[in-house]
């Protein structure tokens, strides 16, 4: 099974109360998966730890879209 992450970026902790339960089912059923948690929308999260990923929340998914295509474009 591949790695599992989890990136979150969450403003008043629901988001973030999403991600750790998502990430507990994860764990309980045997994946290896980990929570990325990322502070600001315009933190682009490091390359290793974007192998699988889930995405919760508006502001990780933008960041995670210009973060890919960034990555594509100095390639």
């Amino acid at each position: 099974m591949s790695r599992i992450v989890i990136a979150d970026h969450s403003g008043y902790g629901h988001t973030k109360k999403l991600a750790e339960a998502v990430l507990d089912g994860l764990q309980g059923a045997g994946a290896d998966s980990k929570l990325l948690a990322v502070a600001s929308p315009d933190e682009a999260p490091p390359a290793g730890d974007l192998e699988t990923a889930r995405a919760f929340g508006a502001h990780i998914a933008a960041v995670t879209a210009r973060w890919l295509a960034g990555r594509a474009a100095a390639a």
